[in-house]
């Protein structure tokens, strides 16, 4: 058995996906939200671009939602969208509240797949997923078991 199709929540997008797609040959569909931890968005794409080529050669649909901020080296959409052909569908969001009032000019971004408005609403959703304790997720592994356990299909999408 092995697994087709992946939703996940990353910390580090590029680095956590290098250690586990590994594990995941015969992957079709992939979902990624999280944070673009690299200086350049460019790099970050062209190494996505190389582990998918090396572990995932049979992935068909890959999803995203890649947040970063004016302290990333942006890139011409068009160039990100050549490296890949399941680059091909995302396209660059700047949040519309940061856009039209400015908090000391920082500018946020969303590198996406299937968004129609960014809002930084949207980040935050992200931020509060990631910030949550493991005990929430995985009651067992904290020694406590109430027999329910978190479906991170319910909130998220």
């Amino acid at each position: 058995m092995s697994l087709k199709h992946l939703q996940i929540i990353l910390v580090n997008p590029f680095n956590d996906l290098e250690k586990i797609l590994p594990y995941m040959p015969n992957l079709k569909e992939l979902r990624v939200t999280g944070m673009i931890r690299e200086r350049s968005i460019l790099d970050h794409f062209k190494k996505l671009s190389e582990i998918f080529h090396i572990h995932t050669p049979d992935l068909q649909k890959f999803d995203c939602e890649l947040y970063c901020d004016e302290t990333n080296e942006q890139v011409n959409i068009l160039i990100i969208q050549q490296l890949h052909p399941l680059f091909k569908m995302i396209q660059c969001h700047e949040d519309s509240f940061f856009k039209n009032f400015p908090l000391g000019n920082r500018r946020k971004y969303c590198y996406a797949t299937d968004l129609m408005e960014y809002t930084i609403f949207k980040e935050r959703e992200y931020y509060e997923q990631i910030t949550r304790k493991p005990a929430e997720y995985y009651p067992v592994l904290s020694g406590y078991d109430s027999g329910e356990y978190y479906d991170h299909n319910d909130d998220l999408f």
